[in-house]
């Protein structure tokens, strides 16, 4: 999951093509939970309001541990 450290860091020329987030559970055999933060304005009050998206990420090494950050392609397998 965090094999490029950098890949956090540099800035990337389309933002949509990927989600960040932070591993939040390790207890399942090859699969790491990750929650994504996403900032959006509410409708009527017009204040920025966190929504957090739980998604279940394929991790075949096992390598990632909780709190690691993570780099998600956009179309993630599963969702719960």
């Amino acid at each position: 999951m965090t094999d490029n450290p950098t890949t956090l860091t540099e800035p990337r020329p389309n933002r949509r093509k990927v989600r960040e987030g932070t591993v939040v559970s390790r207890s399942m055999d090859k699969t790491a939970v990750v929650a994504v933060i996403e900032r959006v304005r509410h409708a009527r009050y017009a204040k920025t309001v966190q929504r957090t998206k739980r998604l279940y990420v394929h991790d075949p090494e096992n390598v990632s541990s909780v709190g690691d950050a993570s780099v998600l392609p956009r179309r993630v397998r599963s969702r719960s």
